[in-house]
Order: C-alpha cells, then sequence, then structure tokens
C-alpha cells in the first residue's frame, strides 16, 4: 500500500475543504505569514475560468506550490479540481505558466493577496466595472504585466472572455491604474515588514543583553561568595565577616536598582519607538484614504461622462436606422 507524504495544512490556503474568504480577509491572513513561509508559497500556474452554465461568471484559479518541497501537490490539485467541478461546472479560457527559475521574478501569496485587495477596492466605485468580468480582466491583466515573464497558452474558447453568451461586456481597462497603485502599496507594505523585522531584532538584541547582565550579575554575587568563603577559611575575624557580608548586601542592591533603572528606560524607549510607528501609520493611512477619495470621485466623474456618450451614440445610431427604415 503506498504511504501518503505529509501534508501540512496552512488556514486559507492549503486545508482539507473548500471556504470561501471575503478578499480583504484573505489579504490580511496572508501578509500576516512568515516571509519565509509567504515566499515559497509561489504561483506556478494561473487559469482564466468561466462558469459554463448560469450566469457564466467569470474568476480566476491560481495553483500555488507548497512551502514543504517534501509535500506532493499533484493530489491536492486534482481533489481541489473535483471539488470546485462538482459545486461550480467551468471550462478554462486560457493559462498562464509561471517558471520556477532563480533570474525569474514569480507572484507569491504576498503579491496575490495585495493585487487582489486593490483591485476588489476598486470594485464598489466602478459601478458596470465591479462585475467579476472587470475583476477578472483586471486580475488577469495587472499579474500579466507586473510578472511579464511567462507562458501564455490560450485554447479555441479564449476569444469568450468578458462575454455573456456572445454579448460583449463592457469592462474599463483599469490595469495601468491598479499597477501603479500596486507599487505604491508594495513598497508599504515591504517597510512595515522591515520595520517588523527591526523590532524583532532590538528586542532579541535586548534580551541577551539582559542574559549577559543577570550572568555578570550572578558571578559578582558568586565571586563574593568565594571571597567571603576563602575568608573564613583563612580564619578572618568575626568583625571583618561581618563587613564582607554587609558589602555584599549593598553589592546586591546597587545591581538591582541598575537593572531596574535599565528595565524602566528600556520600557521607555520601547513606548516612545511604538508611539512614533503608530503616528507615522496613520499619516499615512489618512493620505491613503485622501487619494482613494479623490480617485473615487475622478471615476465617478469619468463613469458619468462615459454614460452620457454610450448613451448620446446610442441615441445617434437609433436616430439613424430609423431614418434609413423611412
Amino acid at each position: 500500500m503506498e504511504r501518503k507524504e505529509p501534508y501540512t495544512c496552512i488556514d486559507a490556503l492549503f486545508q482539507d475543504n473548500i471556504h470561501k474568504y471575503p478578499v480583504a480577509q484573505w489579504q490580511d491572513m496572508m501578509t500576516r505569514l512568515p516571509e519565509d513561509v509567504a515566499s515559497r508559497c509561489f504561483v506556478h500556474t494561473l487559469e482564466f475560468c468561466k462558469e459554463s452554465r448560469g450566469a457564466e461568471h467569470e474568476f480566476l484559479l491560481a495553483y500555488i506550490r507548497h512551502p514543504n518541497p517534501n509535500v506532493s501537490t499533484r493530489s491536492l490539485v486534482k481533489e481541489g479540481r473535483a471539488m470546485l467541478a462538482a459545486t461550480q461546472p467551468y471550462e478554462c479560457l486560457g493559462t498562464i505558466i509561471y517558471p520556477h527559475q532563480v533570474d525569474t521574478p514569480i507572484p507569491n501569496v504576498y503579491h496575490l493577496s495585495i493585487l487582489a485587495g486593490i483591485i476588489s477596492g476598486y470594485s464598489p466605485y466602478k459601478l458596470y466595472g465591479s462585475q467579476c468580468y472587470w475583476f477578472a480582466h483586471t486580475l488577469w491583466g495587472s499579474l500579466s504585466r507586473l510578472f511579464p515573464n511567462v507562458k501564455f497558452i490560450d485554447n479555441q474558447r479564449a476569444s469568450e472572455r468578458s462575454k455573456w453568451r456572445i454579448i460583449p461586456v463592457i469592462v474599463n481597462d483599469d490595469v495601468d491604474e491598479v499597477c501603479e497603485k500596486y507599487h505604491i502599496v508594495w513598497r508599504t507594505f515591504q517597510e512595515r515588514k522591515e520595520e517588523e523585522q527591526n523590532r524583532h531584532q532590538e528586542h532579541t538584541q535586548q534580551v541577551w543583553q539582559g542574559g549577559r547582565e543577570e550572568g555578570l550579575q550572578e558571578g559578582r554575587e558568586e565571586g563574593l561568595q568565594e571571597g567571603r568563603e576563602e575568608g573564613l577559611q583563612q580564619g578572618r575575624e568575626e568583625g571583618l565577616q561581618q563587613g564582607l557580608q554587609q558589602g555584599l548586601q549593598q553589592g546586591r542592591q546597587q545591581n538591582q536598582d541598575e537593572i531596574d533603572r535599565l528595565q524602566r528606560q528600556r520600557q521607555q524607549d520601547k513606548e516612545q519607538v511604538r508611539r512614533k510607528y503608530e503616528e507615522q501609520l496613520q499619516r499615512q493611512r489618512q493620505e491613503d484614504k485622501e487619494q482613494l477619495q479623490r480617485q473615487r470621485q475622478e471615476d465617478k466623474e469619468q463613469l458619468q461622462r462615459q454614460r452620457q456618450e454610450d448613451m448620446d451614440q446610442l441615441y445617434q445610431r437609433f436616430k439613424r436606422e430609423r431614418e434609413e427604415r423611412e
């Protein structure tokens, strides 16, 4: 009987059943993964899919490599496809394959979740563009733009993208805009990760320094104890022995006072760093919020103008057709 390889579960990524997460929640879960794990969970294949019946929704199917090289994803892919097809029959309209080469950048779950979060954030303000056709088109195009060294495989049904039945669906091309926003968010994310790493290193250094000071204190105490025992062994007078003990107690008290002072200073430094980081983060959030509000207003005005132009064109075409019939 064949022995199965070990499978390590990662919530919202590698788990035993299909579970739907809001995009913002999934992005938060992915960006909280340790960097050494997320950097090895890279996308090796991306499929552009369309439901084969019903509303014919379009979506992307990403195949992500497990961070453990000893875990085979072949059976997981087959099981995942079977479960998805059983609940949502679909057809593949195109495939992107990312080569796993050292000198070729490929997206991992950090890149994929952040990009999906940006596009999802645009959706409520795109009206006609917020449907699944626009989301799939924009994510597909953005990944192709940001990670261009790929192999495209289009099948005979590739022309059915962004169509309902045979009717083309209006899909705004926001790839350039999304990519610009992605670069800004990605830089901010990298800076935050670097700050977290620096804080971790500072904490490790502080723990090491605290252990060193504690070791020095214990060494002093042991040295004083050995000196006292040696003095007792040499038959020193009782008065000298008492003086040695008092000196030892005073030294311990001084050492303890110094440790307390260092701990208070350490706590103050930690609070100062935390306040500085919170202030910086608050400023960044406010700037992003203002920028997003401006962008929403511009998108709204652009959509209104586009609607008016479409209505004018439709009216002119209808008018010409009626005149031709008459």
